[in-house]
Protein backbone atom coordinates (compact mmCIF):
# COMPACT_ATOMS: atom_id res chain seq x y z
CA UNK A 1 0.00 0.00 0.00
CA UNK A 2 1.24 3.46 -0.77
CA UNK A 3 -0.03 6.75 0.53
CA UNK A 4 -0.28 7.91 -3.08
CA UNK A 5 -2.71 5.16 -4.08
CA UNK A 6 -4.80 5.71 -0.96
CA UNK A 7 -4.81 9.51 -1.47
CA UNK A 8 -5.75 9.25 -5.14
CA UNK A 9 -8.51 6.71 -4.60
CA UNK A 10 -9.98 8.55 -1.63
CA UNK A 11 -10.23 11.83 -3.59
CA UNK A 12 -11.65 10.03 -6.62
CA UNK A 13 -14.32 8.18 -4.63
CA UNK A 14 -15.28 11.27 -2.63
CA UNK A 15 -15.71 13.29 -5.83
CA UNK A 16 -17.66 10.49 -7.55
CA UNK A 17 -20.10 10.67 -4.65
CA UNK A 18 -20.36 14.47 -4.99
CA UNK A 19 -19.03 15.14 -1.49
CA UNK A 20 -16.81 18.01 -0.47
CA UNK A 21 -13.92 17.35 1.88
CA UNK A 22 -15.93 19.00 4.65
CA UNK A 23 -18.95 16.79 3.94
CA UNK A 24 -16.77 13.68 4.13
CA UNK A 25 -15.30 14.90 7.42
CA UNK A 26 -18.82 15.41 8.80
CA UNK A 27 -20.01 12.00 7.56
CA UNK A 28 -17.01 10.26 9.12
CA UNK A 29 -17.43 12.14 12.40
CA UNK A 30 -20.98 10.84 12.60
CA UNK A 31 -20.02 7.32 11.48
CA UNK A 32 -17.24 7.15 14.08
CA UNK A 33 -19.39 8.77 16.82
CA UNK A 34 -16.65 11.31 17.49
CA UNK A 35 -17.18 14.09 20.01
CA UNK A 36 -14.40 16.07 18.39
CA UNK A 37 -15.36 16.46 14.75
CA UNK A 38 -12.95 15.62 11.95
CA UNK A 39 -11.88 18.67 10.02
CA UNK A 40 -11.58 19.57 6.38
CA UNK A 41 -7.81 19.75 7.00
CA UNK A 42 -7.73 16.08 8.04
CA UNK A 43 -9.40 14.95 4.82
CA UNK A 44 -7.21 17.32 2.79
CA UNK A 45 -4.10 15.85 4.42
CA UNK A 46 -5.20 12.32 3.56
CA UNK A 47 -5.97 13.24 -0.04
CA UNK A 48 -2.64 15.03 -0.49
CA UNK A 49 -0.77 12.02 0.89
CA UNK A 50 0.74 14.06 3.72
CA UNK A 51 -1.14 12.13 6.40
CA UNK A 52 -2.77 8.75 6.80
CA UNK A 53 -5.92 8.16 8.87
CA UNK A 54 -6.26 5.53 11.59
CA UNK A 55 -7.46 2.14 10.34
CA UNK A 56 -10.81 2.69 12.06
CA UNK A 57 -11.31 5.74 9.84
CA UNK A 58 -10.22 3.86 6.71
CA UNK A 59 -12.86 1.23 7.45
CA UNK A 60 -15.49 3.92 8.07
CA UNK A 61 -14.66 5.43 4.66
CA UNK A 62 -15.09 2.01 3.07
CA UNK A 63 -18.39 1.51 4.84
CA UNK A 64 -19.68 4.95 3.76
CA UNK A 65 -18.82 4.41 0.12
CA UNK A 66 -19.40 0.65 0.00
CA UNK A 67 -15.90 -0.06 -1.23
CA UNK A 68 -13.39 -2.69 -0.31
CA UNK A 69 -10.60 -1.73 2.12
CA UNK A 70 -8.29 -3.73 -0.14
CA UNK A 71 -9.19 -1.40 -3.00
CA UNK A 72 -8.82 1.82 -1.03
CA UNK A 73 -5.45 0.69 0.34
CA UNK A 74 -4.18 -0.39 -3.08
CA UNK A 75 -4.17 -4.15 -2.54
CA UNK A 76 -6.86 -4.73 -5.16
CA UNK A 77 -8.16 -3.00 -8.27
CA UNK A 78 -11.71 -4.21 -7.55
CA UNK A 79 -13.57 -1.37 -5.73
CA UNK A 80 -16.63 -3.26 -4.55
CA UNK A 81 -16.72 -5.61 -1.61
CA UNK A 82 -17.58 -9.19 -2.36
CA UNK A 83 -18.25 -12.24 -0.30
CA UNK A 84 -17.07 -14.35 -3.22
CA UNK A 85 -13.47 -15.45 -3.37
CA UNK A 86 -12.17 -13.13 -6.03
CA UNK A 87 -8.85 -14.89 -6.58
CA UNK A 88 -10.26 -18.30 -7.40
CA UNK A 89 -12.72 -19.53 -9.96
CA UNK A 90 -14.51 -22.14 -7.90
CA UNK A 91 -17.91 -23.55 -7.20
CA UNK A 92 -18.80 -22.14 -3.78
CA UNK A 93 -20.55 -25.41 -2.88
CA UNK A 94 -17.43 -27.60 -2.92
CA UNK A 95 -15.59 -25.81 -0.13
CA UNK A 96 -14.48 -27.84 2.85
CA UNK A 97 -14.32 -26.15 6.22
CA UNK A 98 -11.25 -26.27 8.42
CA UNK A 99 -11.69 -27.24 12.03
CA UNK A 100 -9.70 -25.48 14.77
CA UNK A 101 -6.93 -28.11 14.85
CA UNK A 102 -6.48 -27.94 11.08
CA UNK A 103 -6.40 -24.17 11.23
CA UNK A 104 -3.73 -24.13 13.93
CA UNK A 105 -1.59 -26.53 11.86
CA UNK A 106 -1.44 -24.13 8.90
CA UNK A 107 1.75 -22.19 8.16
CA UNK A 108 1.87 -18.44 8.70
CA UNK A 109 2.34 -18.05 4.96
CA UNK A 110 -0.87 -19.95 4.08
CA UNK A 111 -3.79 -17.84 2.92
CA UNK A 112 -7.05 -18.60 4.73
CA UNK A 113 -10.47 -17.42 3.56
CA UNK A 114 -12.82 -16.40 6.38
CA UNK A 115 -16.60 -16.15 6.08
CA UNK A 116 -18.49 -14.76 9.05
CA UNK A 117 -21.69 -16.57 10.00
CA UNK A 118 -23.94 -13.64 10.79
CA UNK A 119 -26.92 -11.85 9.23
CA UNK A 120 -25.05 -8.53 9.64
CA UNK A 121 -23.86 -7.36 6.22
CA UNK A 122 -21.61 -4.81 7.92
CA UNK A 123 -19.76 -7.53 9.85
CA UNK A 124 -19.48 -9.68 6.72
CA UNK A 125 -18.20 -6.74 4.71
CA UNK A 126 -15.55 -5.95 7.29
CA UNK A 127 -14.36 -9.45 8.11
CA UNK A 128 -14.96 -11.75 5.13
CA UNK A 129 -11.77 -12.13 3.15
CA UNK A 130 -8.24 -13.50 3.03
CA UNK A 131 -6.21 -13.79 6.23
CA UNK A 132 -2.90 -15.22 7.40
CA UNK A 133 -2.02 -16.70 10.78
CA UNK A 134 0.21 -14.60 13.00
CA UNK A 135 3.56 -16.08 14.05
CA UNK A 136 2.22 -17.43 17.34
CA UNK A 137 -0.79 -18.98 15.54
CA UNK A 138 -3.26 -17.39 17.92
CA UNK A 139 -4.82 -14.83 15.57
CA UNK A 140 -5.70 -14.35 11.93
CA UNK A 141 -4.71 -11.02 10.34
CA UNK A 142 -5.97 -9.60 7.05
CA UNK A 143 -4.39 -7.09 4.66
CA UNK A 144 -6.18 -4.15 6.26
CA UNK A 145 -4.98 -5.01 9.74
CA UNK A 146 -8.08 -6.66 11.16
CA UNK A 147 -7.16 -9.20 13.80
CA UNK A 148 -9.48 -12.14 14.27
CA UNK A 149 -8.72 -14.35 17.29
CA UNK A 150 -8.85 -18.03 16.39
CA UNK A 151 -11.50 -18.51 19.04
CA UNK A 152 -13.63 -15.88 17.29
CA UNK A 153 -15.35 -12.63 18.22
CA UNK A 154 -18.44 -14.26 19.67
CA UNK A 155 -19.46 -14.77 16.03
CA UNK A 156 -19.04 -18.10 14.32
CA UNK A 157 -16.96 -18.10 11.20
CA UNK A 158 -15.90 -20.61 8.58
CA UNK A 159 -12.28 -20.93 7.48
CA UNK A 160 -11.10 -22.34 4.16
CA UNK A 161 -7.74 -22.55 2.38
CA UNK A 162 -7.09 -22.02 -1.31
CA UNK A 163 -5.90 -25.59 -1.84
CA UNK A 164 -9.23 -26.93 -0.58
CA UNK A 165 -10.98 -25.75 -3.74
CA UNK A 166 -11.27 -28.09 -6.69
Amino acid sequence: MTKTIFATRLAQIRKQNCHTQQELADILSTELCREKKLSLLAVSGWESGDKFPPMETVLAICSCYNISPNYLLGYSDEPRCSTAIEDLEVDHKVKKRLNMAQLQNKKSSDRIWIEMETPSEQVKQRYNGWYRLNETKTDLINATGYVLPLDGLDINYHAYTANQYH
